[in-house]
């Protein structure tokens, strides 16, 4: 893969405005939750859900797993905190969003657009963590690849480069005498001439 490190750039900047998504999606939903408590205490109980889940998908999509069973583990319990965060959230959204005028059933839907565009964003942030590490997996492998074929490379090439004859002058001087001769010829030419 010629463009590896293009591609790797690439994701990485799509991986960023991934997460300013998340980001907006979860200070939307603190927002919303924070706005229908009554005191600091309530606050903080009705704001922690979204916070748990932010934190729960960064270290999903930043810490690279080495064993399966670990990776699964961490997806499974990630799904678990998202599944509580949702639901714990989506009620709470849903009645700041009635309490402030919206009815005839939008007051559910709400919701539902900053949790769908939340659940959106963190498997794209799975997604692309993933492409990424596969790219740089990649990439590493054949740089090993390449440092570890040098020195056969640099054996056969020896091996089977062209050896000059022994009784043949060096190219250089080669050139030399040549350059000599023409001038020797140019030179006799001239006396020819003028004499």
């Amino acid at each position: 893969m010629k463009n590896t490190p293009a591609q790797i750039k690439d994701l990485r900047k799509r991986r960023a405005v991934v997460r300013i998504i998340v980001v907006v999606g979860i200070a939307a939903s603190i927002a919303a939750n924070v706005l229908g408590s009554s005191g600091l205490i309530s606050a903080a109980i009705v704001g922690w859900p979204p916070v748990a889940l932010l934190l729960s998908l960064e270290v999903l999509t930043r810490v690279p797993t080495t064993r399966r069973l670990g990776a699964f583990g961490r997806v499974v319990a990630t799904i678990g905190v998202a599944f509580a965060a949702a639901w714990l959230s989506y009620w709470h959204m849903a009645a700041t969003v009635s309490h402030y005028g919206e009815s005839g059933g939008s007051q559910y839907i709400w919701p539902a657009s900053v949790d769908g565009l939340m659940t959106i964003a963190a498997i794209a942030l799975v997604e692309l963590g993933a492409k990424i590490r596969q790219l740089e997996d990649s990439a590493e492998r054949m740089v090993k690849a390449e440092a570890s074929a040098a020195p056969l490379i640099a054996a056969v090439e020896q091996a089977v480069a062209p050896a000059t004859p022994v009784w043949l002058p060096p190219i250089d001087e080669q050139r030399a005498l040549r350059r000599e001769s023409a001038l020797k010829r140019m030179n006799a030419s001239r006396s020819q001439q003028s004499g």
